[in-house]
């Protein structure tokens, strides 16, 4: 696979001078005779090994650790506007058509690199690519998760390009031809488009408070112009109370340091009022985002089914591949977008991907995660099921049961209502599985709710049409038209 070349030898084959619109020239790096390239910034210059200058690789490992900390759902959107950034930042140093992730062809055209015109500028070329690159993750993440900026900081400073680079004030002040610039325009425009129109109440303020407001939160009223509503979730059970057996229950949860607290529902609203994106079509679209899934087969059989989760927790404790594995996919940023990317690659038979191409294949993938994250949380609402650890303590009680004891402790005999789960309960309801649903999206399978090929064709249709300028193609479009609620 190659990712360093491929995007320029691509564009030098694509030359087209008498009808290429003006271009930016190559600003903020410049290429030495020996080898090197100095970096110029004011009066800082720095020498930047061009064989070893591989951003990604240094990064990447720091925005999986922090990331680890975000629930599922919130990981799903935060990993869209990283990848839809990455692909209008790669927009710019493509040749025209190719648009950006708004179709927007102005712009595009505008913020478009000078491509090199000879063998000896390639270099200096993919150099300016991969600082941009390196922006796109270090910025998204850090507008996704402040609290990163401990682990992201001291890696950009290493790398001789600190933070600070980016530039304070509006997007339209931002100087794009550098980039860095590129890089902090693209994810600021993309980040506040998700958060003005993807219905997941990003910020906060779909709540009607003017302060404090609780980003992510479920806790607002509204309805659409059709009569559709939306209204506050509402669990239909207490913590400390399950008196309708067949709804989520809330959890308490310890930091093991003394601080106890409830569950509320991760994002309960996005499966009603978000906004799905990348169909080539509103009639897929539609098709997709009004699928549903029938109830659960186990609703009549519990006592049968929590021996069972009893049995595989007693088998984990004596397996250190169950723990590992477990601990692995847990991790839905880890795991599911590696894979996927594997998956696709071991069954394809297109021989070499250049950069474009693969970035395309990941923005592909993220589109059909984040679609099924929506879908899947409509249907959790809608079922509102109890998850595995509170149908144990409802069904079994005081039980004496063999299973899981907790870290350190192995397989033991135990009463039921001291069992806990090897990893935390997700503060979700139980059915249908995110995992399940997202896997399906991106792994087309032909499985039940998220699975088979329709949506992966219509995303892929549009990324190609896009390529080719086509501008009602845009992923995020700039008439995006009335937020709907979505009943169910």
């Amino acid at each position: 696979m190659r990712y360093d070349h491929g995007i320029v030898l691509a564009l030098l084959a694509r030359v087209v001078v008498s009808t290429t619109p003006s271009c930016v020239p190559l600003i903020g790096i410049e290429k030495d005779g020996d080898g090197t390239a100095t970096l110029n910034l004011d009066d800082m210059r720095v020498s930047l090994e061009l064989e070893v200058f591989d951003f990604n690789n240094a990064v990447v490992p720091a925005l999986v650790a922090c990331s680890s900390g975000l629930e599922t759902s919130v990981a799903m959107r935060t990993l869209l506007a990283i990848q839809s950034s990455s692909w209008s930042v790669a927009s710019a140093f493509q040749p025209p058509p190719v648009l950006n992730i708004f179709g927007d062809r102005q712009t595009s055209d505008e913020r478009r690199r000078c491509y090199p015109d000879t063998p000896e500028t390639i270099e200096l070329f993919s150099l300016h690519y991969k600082v941009a690159a390196l922006y796109v993750l270090a910025h998204a993440a850090l507008k996704a998760m402040p609290f990163c900026h401990a682990e992201i900081d001291p890696l950009m400073l290493g790398l001789d390009h600190p933070m600070s680079f980016m530039e304070e004030g509006e997007d339209a002040s931002i100087d794009t031809s550098t980039p860095w610039g590129l890089a902090q325009a693209y994810v600021d425009e993309g980040w506040d488009y998700l958060t003005a129109n993807d219905g997941w109440n990003a910020d906060g303020s779909m709540g009607g408070r003017e302060f404090n407001r609780v980003p992510f939160s479920g806790d607002f009223s509204m309805t659409d112009s059709e009569g559709n509503s939306w209204t506050p979730y509402v669990p239909r059970n207490s913590p400390n109370e399950f008196t309708d057996t067949k709804k989520w229950q809330p959890l308490e949860e310890s930091d093991g340091l003394g601080y106890i607290t409830t569950q509320e529902h991760v994002t309960p609203h996005i499966g009603s009022t978000g906004r799905y994106f990348g169909f080539s079509s509103k009639e897929d679209e539609e098709a997709f985002s009004s699928r549903t899934i029938d109830r659960p087969d186990y609703l009549n059989r519990y006592k049968d089914v929590v021996h069972d989760v009893l049995d595989e927790s007693a088998m984990t404790a004596d397996s250190l591949y169950k723990q590992v594995a477990i601990s692995f996919f847990d991790d839905k940023v880890n795991s599911l977008i590696p894979l996927s990317v594997d998956y696709f690659l071991r069954n394809t038979t297109q021989a070499e991907y250049t950069t474009t191409e693969f970035l395309q294949l990941s923005l592909e993938i993220q589109l059909a995660l984040y679609n099924g994250v929506l879908l899947t949380w409509k249907e959790k609402i809608h079922h509102d099921r109890p998850r595995p650890s509170t149908m144990i303590k409802h069904k079994l009680g005081d039980e004496l049961v063999e299973a899981y004891a907790g870290p350190g402790e192995g397989v033991q005999t135990m009463k039921a209502s001291e069992w806990e789960s090897f990893m935390r309960t997700n503060p979700t309801s139980e059915y249908p599985s995110a995992s399940a649903c997202l896997c399906e999206g991106a792994v087309p399978a032909g499985a039940e709710l998220c699975g088979g090929m329709d949506m992966a064709m219509s995303i892929h249709d549009s990324l190609e049409r896009l390529k080719a300028g086509d501008e009602s193609a845009a992923i995020f479009k700039t008439d995006v038209g009335e937020l709907m609620v979505r009943p169910r």
